[in-house]
This record gives C-alpha cells, structure tokens and sequence, in this order.
C-alpha cells in the first residue's frame, strides 16, 4: 500500500465500513481488505465484513458469483417462487 493510501481511501469511503456502513473505526481501527489472490487492495473494512462477509464469499471461488445470488435471494427468496408470489 502506498503512503497515504489508507487516509485517502478511508476519506473516500465516508470514514465507515464500506459495506455496512455502521462501523467507524472509533474504538477499534478497521481492517484493509485485500484479495488473497492478487494482494490488491479493495478498501477498509469492519472486522465482521472482512471476516464473515468476504472471507465467506472468497471461500465460494468466485466472490461476485456469491454476490450475486445473494442479491437475488434478497430480491426473491425460495419460499416466493413456492408460494407462487
């Protein structure tokens, strides 16, 4: 990571969690989340969202896959299609 860039992206973000948006860093800094892949840097991160959400969907093979189904689960979940809603 260059000098500098934690600051910049931490700024870029709002100065929260990117993903939930709820945490701030206040009492505990956040995390710099990274594919594990590549080594590159996507942004600052919660514990929960670095660990339970990414690490969850890079465990899948194909994070934005994860994702994607996720949203589609939100968007229409299972019991809808079996109720015919």
């Amino acid at each position: 990571m260059a000098p500098g860039e934690y600051g910049a992206v931490w700024e870029a973000q709002g100065r929260r969690c990117a993903l939930c948006r709820l945490a701030t860093g206040r009492r505990k800094r956040l995390a710099r989340d990274h594919d594990h892949e590549t080594g590159q840097f996507r942004g600052i991160l919660c514990g929960p969202c670095n660990k339970d959400v990414m690490g969850r969907a890079e465990l899948t093979g194909d994070a934005v896959a994860y994702f994607v189904r996720c949203i589609e689960y939100l968007a229409n979940p299972p019991s809808n299609r079996v109720k015919g809603l």
